[in-house]
């Protein structure tokens, strides 16, 4: 399970060397055999530094954080084609036609015949590996397009002429895999999700804007919240701001709208404190007791605030509705505006005037559980004053899933009764850490019914 990522600005930074090493380190737990990284100037100068080893460790030895550029792609690489050393190591930098980088993630199962097609066609493909081919591969058909136009050719025309390449070698390819390819000459780079997972993300940060495509969701949500829907079979080009997503098949272009993402980084990466995921997923067992516990099962003060609830059904559906709207807004002064035309509306208010007595007398949590928390929190972070309302929202949130859950709960309860009334059986079929699973559940419908 390899992992390939990429970064661009709108200009050159001294921390992208930074931000590299950071985003290589989070593919490190994919696995890995050697470590790479590329990274395009500003002048159309690559510095590629890539080595045999773990990215915790390679990063430092080749003083990976130190690099400066506009725009960079690396890879974590394990145990694909070719055998453990830097040569097989990827990103892979090639000029044999034209001066391409790229990096995959994922298996070229007909690597040997592209080799002996590239080395027929006077590429010199230096590496056994599967994704220097499909390097090589966009690299031969970029410049034999090129021979066929106008050498000086404007940037949307390169980017058009890229975008045809890739097309062509990706009919020649067989497997399952991303990358992310470019050359010098564009200000973006192009990535291609064909059967291996990879997700993009847009956002801000000290450097400037930029745009992050990673195998791994949890690299890019360390940057970003703001995801660019990517599907299989699809492809991205992206510079710092603007993208396309484009078909792999077609070739037909879309610019679809960003999304925001509603899982939290810290639910999914490793934190500090832990050396492996399974030792961190041990230590959410009683986190994970307390969700099921919230969703499937009340107590005596959110029968309080529920009956209120369900008073306003209507008016607080249509309410919630409002609030899910709003992870289409990215825009922080718009998203303040949106959210104070709820809080002001006539329905906002005369459910949050009958809940303000049990608001007061009830314990506040300085968490969000809701599955919208992390929304919750990026409007808490616009306004301190907010956190009232959007405490009312948290619960909201809450009893709108459990009342549906706790309905189809009882549902289950009484077919299991029934079941058992008639003297039939109930079987959990499962295998693997199914298997365990299904233990854990025998044991909590047995309880419950």
């Amino acid at each position: 399970m390899c992992g390939v990522v990429s970064i661009v600005y709108g200009k050159q930074t001294t921390k992208l060397g930074q931000i590299a090493g950071d985003l290589l380190k989070k593919l490190e737990y994919r696995g890995y055999d050697s470590t790479g990284a590329s990274f395009f100037k500003e002048n159309g100068d690559v510095v590629l530094r890539k080595k045999v080893g773990a990215p915790s460790v390679v990063v430092k030895e080749l003083e990976i954080e130190k690099v400066s550029g506009l725009k960079f792609i690396g890879q974590v690489r394990w145990a694909t084609y070719g055998s453990v050393d830097d040569i097989n190591a990827q990103p892979h930098e090639v000029n044999c036609k034209h001066h391409f980088v790229g990096a995959h993630n994922g298996n070229v199962s007909n690597t040997d015949k592209l080799k002996e097609f590239l080395t027929e066609n006077g590429h010199s493909v230096a590496s056994d590996n599967d994704g220097e081919m499909v390097v090589h591969l966009t690299e031969h058909f970029y410049a034999k397009n090129l021979e066929n136009t106008n050498k000086k050719l404007t940037e949307n025309k390169k980017i058009d002429l890229m975008l045809q390449s890739i097309l062509e070698a990706q009919k020649m390819i067989e497997g399952s895999y991303a990358a992310a390819v470019s050359i010098p000459e564009i200000s973006g780079v192009f990535a291609i999700k064909s059967g291996s997972s990879l997700y993009a993300g847009k956002g801000t940060d000290e450097s400037g804007d930029f745009i992050v495509v990673s195998s791994d969701l949890t690299s890019v949500l360390s940057k970003t919240r703001y995801l660019i829907p990517l599907l299989e079979g699809e492809g991205i080009y992206f510079n710092n701001k603007e993208y396309f997503v484009f078909s792999l098949k077609t070739g037909e272009k879309k610019v679809p709208k960003l999304t925001r993402n509603r899982l939290n980084i810290s639910d999914i990466s490793l934190q500090p404190k832990y050396n492996f995921f399974m030792e961190q997923e041990i230590a959410s067992t009683p986190q994970n007791i307390d969700n099921l516990m919230r969703y499937y099962f009340q107590n005596k003060f959110e029968l309080s605030f529920y009956s209120v609830f369900e008073k306003h059904y209507e008016k607080i559906r249509e309410m919630l509705y409002s609030i899910i709207k709003l992870y289409d807004v990215f825009n922080e002064t718009e998203l303040k505006q949106k959210f104070e035309e709820i809080r002001s509306s006539d329905n906002f208010k005369t459910i949050y005037e009958e809940v303000r007595s049990l608001m007061q007398s009830s314990h506040y949590s300085t968490s969000f559980f809701s599955e919208d928390a992390v929304l919750l929190d990026e409007i808490l972070s616009l306004d301190e004053k907010y956190f009232s309302e959007l405490f009312l929202i948290d619960n909201m949130l809450i009893w709108k899933k459990k009342r549906m859950i706790i309905k189809y709960r009882d549902k289950l309860v009484d077919l299991i009764k029934s079941t058992t009334k008639k003297g039939g059986r109930i079987f959990l079929v499962a295998s693997g850490t199914s298997h365990n699973a299904s233990l854990v559940a025998g044991y909590f419908f047995n309880n419950i019914a």
